[in-house]
């Protein structure tokens, strides 16, 4: 499983992502509408192109900044209030 490339499991309830870190081939990742807070873990999948985190309750972003190859990236209604670590990031516009 370590070799997927895509993994949709948005709409769940989901809270904890930690295992997710080992999926270090996945693209896109779509986990709107569950109940994260930490996405830590997310930092290793340093070969992220899409990336959906809406509808979540994430505060800390900062290990986004480590995902350099993100295109898209969706985090809307979340309660993020610092968003420094996003300029290093080269999104698609």
């Amino acid at each position: 499983m370590t070799q997927l490339k895509y993994l949709f499991l948005a709409n769940n309830q989901i809270k904890d992502i930690t295992s997710l870190s080992k999926l270090t081939e996945l693209k896109w990742l779509y986990l709107e509408n569950n109940q994260i807070t930490d996405i830590t873990s997310l930092s290793k999948l340093t070969q992220l192109e899409w990336l959906y985190l809406d509808n979540n309750q994430i505060k800390d972003i900062t290990p986004l900044s480590k995902l350099t190859n993100l295109k898209w990236l969706y985090l809307e209604n979340n309660q993020i209030t610092d968003f420094t670590s996003l300029p290093k990031l080269t999104l698609y516009k």
